[in-house]
């Protein structure tokens, strides 16, 4: 399988070209340098991420340029992929402060819950990461019918046998401090709309076992 990079992304060929050349990757043999519609890195039938650095990340949430992009990401490709080019979520609040770190982490759980794309971080192991990505998603293919990353749209989750209950549960789960147990609480409460969800008033949410003040109001500031 060769990994499909976008022609302008050739400062890190090196990296990937000896990581492949050292056959680390179970399934990426060889690398394709192409000319591709939207994002940075993927392969001919899976997903397409775009690897921002610390220095550009911020700057395109303000500008409104990195929904654009992931938008069309997500609309082109059936497993999206955010690839951050720094060590995680504490190293970029550090090296952005005053920057509040609530907003920070709520855009990131959007980008998950809203737009359906899954975040990574790579840090100095950028060659890792990728070849990693596509390796435990080929790999889990093979394997076990199950194994599926966050469906982009309902039509192709029904297609693969994924009701459309369980991604409202995967999306609703991925929010801060919720997970599995109080994502079906919140669904069940809610007549299993996510929408009904966003636009809940603080004392809807609070009535909600397991909600209290605290976790309603990080639910609706990331929501909002």
């Amino acid at each position: 399988m060769k990994l499909i990079v976008d022609h302008r992304e050739t400062e890190r060929l090196p990296l990937l070209r000896e990581y492949i050349k050292q056959d680390n990757s179970k399934f990426i043999k060889d690398l394709s340098i192409q000319q591709m519609p939207t994002g940075d890195y993927g392969t001919e039938d899976m997903m397409v991420g775009f690897e921002y650095k610390k220095d550009d990340f911020l700057d395109s949430v303000i500008d409104g340029r990195l929904d654009k992009q992931l938008k069309e990401l997500s609309d082109a490709y059936d497993y999206p992929y955010l690839i951050l080019g720094f060590d995680g979520l504490t190293s970029l609040m550090y090296n952005f402060y005053p920057f509040n770190a609530r907003a920070i982490r709520g855009k990131l759980t959007s980008i998950v819950a809203r737009q359906h794309i899954t975040v990574h971080y790579c840090g100095a192991y950028f060659a890792e990461t990728i070849c990693d990505i596509v390796d435990k998603h080929y790999d889990g293919r093979k394997k076990s019918k199950e194994y599926s990353p966050i469906r982009n749209t309902r039509r192709k989750a029904l297609k693969r046998g994924i009701t459309t209950n369980e991604i409202k549960l995967d999306i609703v789960s991925r929010l801060p401090r919720i997970g599995s147990d109080r994502a079906e609480k919140l669904l069940e409460s809610f007549n299993w709309s996510v929408q009904s969800i966003a636009n809940a008033e603080i004392e809807d949410l609070i009535a909600v076992d397991g909600i209290g003040k605290k976790l309603a109001e990080q639910i609706k500031e990331v929501l909002q």
